[in-house]
């Protein structure tokens, strides 16, 4: 209910309704409003990619910080809403790497990484791997 309330508040709503975009270098046009779900139960993470959908909002960011289940959650509500198809999103992933200590670690943290996300969030190709 309150994530409801602020999702469709009028000054949030309003930034979403009419959203701003950018252009990327590479020509994707970016939506400058995002939503990210937090650390939240998969049926709280679901519901509230559900609800973000619905305001308008058509940048979503599944972050790897928020745990595979959340970040299934996401997807699901993705490829389940009845009026937004993923072709309208923007969607972005995340590579966690805190924890590599050597270039190499890091190489392969990456790499794995990248690839979990792609399997997660896929099948369609992601528009955006944060590092």
């Amino acid at each position: 209910p309150l994530l409801a309330s602020l999702l469709l508040s009028s000054h949030i709503f309003a930034e979403v309704a009419t959203p701003q975009t950018v252009t990327l270098n590479n020509g994707l046009v970016m939506p400058k409003l995002a939503f990210a779900a937090n650390v939240w139960p998969a049926a709280t993470c679901r519901n509230a990619t559900h609800l973000a959908l619905d305001a308008g909002f058509r940048f979503v960011w599944p972050s790897a910080l928020v745990h595979l289940e959340c970040q299934r959650a996401q997807r699901e509500a993705i490829s389940e809403h009845p009026t937004v198809r993923r072709a309208d999103l923007f969607l972005a992933g995340t590579v966690d790497t805190q924890g590599c200590a050597t270039l190499d670690d890091c190489r392969s943290a990456t790499l794995a990484g990248a690839h979990a996300q792609f399997r997660i969030l896929g099948p369609e190709p992601l528009e955006m791997l944060m590092l």
